[in-house]
């Protein structure tokens, strides 16, 4: 099983002043999941956590589940966010999801 926590929802690392976080963070909020996690990834209010098995898992940023989109196979690493989600399997598909609501616009 595999643990996955949130230290700082906003916290943004593409600035030079920005370090990461401090030799002590605070964790803000953490899951289980019964699979290996692939990517991790913040857009918006939300957090996607993409695993092995397949499944897209999102969190809001206090934690608490959203909704999850199971794919053919396993979850090619880090989905690409703009407001619709895409995911790849290693079934060579790409899903194409609605961000806020996980509702499947269309596979390839």
């Amino acid at each position: 099983m595999r643990n996955v926590r949130m230290y700082n929802p906003t916290h943004r690392y593409d600035t030079t002043r920005e370090s990461g976080p401090t030799d002590s963070p605070t964790v803000q909020w953490s899951c289980q999941f019964d699979t290996d996690t692939r990517e991790i990834a913040v857009w918006g209010e939300q957090v996607y956590v993409t695993g092995k098995d397949g499944i897209t898992s999102v969190f809001d940023t206090d934690g608490n589940p959203q909704w999850s989109f199971q794919t053919d196979r396993s979850i090619q690493p880090l989905p690409a966010i703009d407001g619709t989600i895409y995911i790849g399997s290693y079934s060579n598909h790409v899903y194409a999801l609605e961000a806020a609501s996980g509702t499947a616009r269309w596979s390839f």
